[in-house]
């Protein structure tokens, strides 16, 4: 006895893939951070565009630190990805600094201690 094959296709569903709140403000932010360091032909980049682009740079970077998070474990993914980011720009640990340039780390914390 042969077996059948069914050559139906799967089901799809018809709702698109949701992205979570955090994941997607990382994905913003990235898109920012390389909108800010991609080469530019020298007359098309002058300082103001490169303020602008660093201003979106970081307030997408302060999105990322309000965004809540639905558990304690996303909590820590996010400030370690806060904690990357910040280190690779300041090039020192917030030990070393006494926090400066750490503010957007410290505000996730805050805004997650106060939502607890």
């Amino acid at each position: 006895m042969l077996a059948t094959v069914s050559t139906a296709k799967p089901r799809r569903s018809s709702k698109p893939a949701t992205v979570a709140p955090l994941q997607a403000a990382i994905a913003t932010y990235q898109g920012a951070h390389a909108a800010l360091y991609a080469p530019a032909p020298a007359a098309a980049y002058d300082d103001e565009t490169e303020a602008r682009l660093a201003s979106e740079r970081n307030a997408a970077l302060a999105r990322v630190a309000e965004v809540p998070c639905a558990s304690d474990a996303e909590f820590i993914a996010k400030l370690r990805f806060l904690f990357a980011e910040q280190l690779r720009e300041v090039g020192q640990s917030p030990s070393e600094t006494g926090g400066m340039f750490y503010e957007d780390m410290l505000r996730a914390i805050e805004l997650h201690l106060a939502s607890a």
